[in-house]
């Protein structure tokens, strides 16, 4: 290492960041106004050939430091919306208020004042553009009358700050390998010729290119959040996109080391709040090594990880993950081999290449080959019998996995499903996963299944169950992370009801009961190291 100042021999480091050196104190001082800045700084820029523009540790770093906060320097709805506030985002509910400028739905005459409607509200009026009468009517339905509104926000940044103009616009946006797709098509008539023609910013140095541009900046770099509005704490949840053009050079790995939460921050000129990201390392990082966040979901395999970051954002990952037929030795795309049952043959079925799409899939153990279209009917039936069944005792299942909104159930239902094929699938198969997923949330978690009334058969399960999931969750999300957590504190509260129970029944000694009490508060002590950073900041994760 040579002198940050002269470039000559060391013999001194910054105390602070430890990655700047100096020859002498004179050389140290000298640099410190310019240093200061920088000082213990997380994170650095760089760039490769492979991931373009990306933020690497600029020192070594724990789990569970703050790397980065950073505002949104764009809010708004997403292209597809139900009938929302332009001023706080929150879904409205008949009767919706009418903007008294532009006409556009809000919430109250008080969101016309937004930050965020202000700008779009007067060329909105001057167009003459109010919003239908369909769309204040249609308040629970899906509307693409929205697509264009925060295209629009984008572009009116350059009219407020060229600095912030210059960082937004130099974003990645995919546009030429997007242009063809069926939602660019519709973007080019709904959204660039509605901005362009009807707005009259094809006369205010915008064509056709900067604001399909502007489309492709979103899709490829938004964050989706759902929030409640700060200035109404009583409001529906808002579902917005929002850009944070620091965060979005975190690079993508399907095993990432940070996590994100969101929170609004007040700073008394903003009544509605400020949409503020703050980013986490999850694990250990080491200096040099390239800061990472997911932009899919962990619980899915595979093929669904990389058909989902191709179609949104246009790349295929490559990561330790993706290129592990076994995925990092969880075997949670595997499925036993076809021979099971019938030859005796015990080993698994995996992808010969899994970046490859229509890759055979081979067993572990006779070696024997099946053709991906196989493959892909028989996870297809997977697939649809757990929605089938999930119908059944009436739940919904999220599109990202796991389940919510469940009501009383029947959980056999879904605990046949994994007798049914306990000799097909891995344990820790995704299919498997997504429905031990569902049992730990309806065991203990939903009328009709408290905890305090469970058979002791179903306690011991539900621990079974959180073992299972969590001898997952540590590979594919390790560290201190959310889906973590939540185990953890699901197992803390079984592990103390089993004590309870015993204790009760004399079933152990006061010894044996204590050391399950230890063990169990270890549980909540790690559950809560995780959750603190959330608590710090009243984030909302996402």
């Amino acid at each position: 290492m040579s002198c940050v100042v002269c470039s000559g021999p060391t013999s001194l480091r910054c105390s602070g960041c430890r990655s700047v050196f100096y020859c002498s104190r004179g050389h140290q001082k000298q640099h410190w106004s310019e240093h200061k800045r920088e000082c213990k700084q997380s994170y650095a820029l760089s760039q490769s050939e492979r991931l373009g523009r990306h933020l690497v540790a600029a020192r070594d770093l724990e789990a569970g430091e703050l790397l980065l906060r950073e505002v949104a320097l764009v809010v708004g709805p997403k292209a597809a919306s139900s009938c929302v506030c332009l001023g706080c985002h929150q879904e409205l509910t008949p009767p919706a208020h009418s903007c008294p400028g532009c006409g556009w739905p809000l919430c109250s005459a008080d969101c016309r004042a937004s930050p965020h409607h202000a700008s779009e509200c007067s060329l909105l009026e001057k167009a003459g553009i109010g919003a239908s009468a369909l769309l204040h009517a249609a308040l629970s339905a899906q509307v693409a009358a929205y697509s264009f509104v925060t295209p629009l926000r984008c572009l009116l940044v350059k009219r407020a700050s060229t600095r912030s103009w210059d960082t937004l616009n130099s974003l990645q946006s995919h546009v030429e390998e997007r242009l063809s797709t069926p939602a660019y098509v519709a973007y080019r008539q709904n959204v660039a010729k509605f901005i362009g023609d009807v707005l009259g910013l094809y006369g205010d140095g915008f064509d056709e290119n900067a604001i399909l541009k502007m489309c492709g900046i979103l899709d490829t770099n938004s964050f989706e959040v759902k929030w409640v509005p700060k200035k109404y704490p009583s409001a529906r949840l808002a579902k917005v996109r929002a850009l944070f053009p620091l965060t979005s050079m975190i690079a993508h790995d399907c095993r990432p080391n940070t996590r994100h939460t969101f929170e609004q921050e007040d700073d008394g000129a903003v009544p509605w709040g400020r949409l503020v990201m703050s980013v986490y390392t999850s694990v250990p990082v080491r200096k040099g090594e390239v800061l990472t966040a997911t932009y899919t979901q962990s619980l899915w395999p595979t093929k669904r990880r990389r058909a989902h970051l191709k179609m949104a954002k246009c790349f295929s990952c490559e990561c330790q993950r993706c290129c592990d037929p076994t995925e990092l030795g969880t075997n949670f795309g595997a499925i036993r081999c076809f021979g099971a049952t019938k030859e005796g043959c015990e080993g698994l079925l995996v992808p010969l290449n899994p970046l490859e799409e229509t890759s055979k899939w081979k067993c572990t153990v006779c070696r024997k080959e099946i053709p991906s279209t196989s493959m892909d009917s028989l996870n297809s039936k997977l697939h649809d019998e757990i929605l089938e069944r999930a119908s059944k005792v009436n739940q919904k299942l999220a599109e990202n996995g796991r389940m919510k909104n469940i009501p009383k159930t029947d959980p056999e239902i879904l605990e046949e499903f994994l007798v049914k094929y306990r000799k097909e699938l891995h344990p820790l198969n995704h299919h498997a996963i997504q429905v031990k997923y569902a049992l730990n949330q309806i065991y203990g978690k939903i009328p009709g299944h408290p905890l305090k009334t469970l058979s002791n058969e179903k306690i011991k399960r539900k621990e079974e169950l959180c073992h299972q999931l969590l001898e997952a969750a540590n590979i594919l999300e390790p560290g201190l992370t959310r889906l973590r957590a939540d185990l953890l504190i699901d197992l803390h509260e079984t592990a103390q009801e089993i004590s309870r129970r015993n204790i009760s029944s004399t079933r152990k000694s006061k010894k044996s009961s204590k050391v399950e009490e230890e063990d169990a508060e270890k549980l909540l002590k790690d559950a809560l190291k995780v959750l603190a950073t959330e608590k710090q900041g009243g984030s909302i994760p996402v």
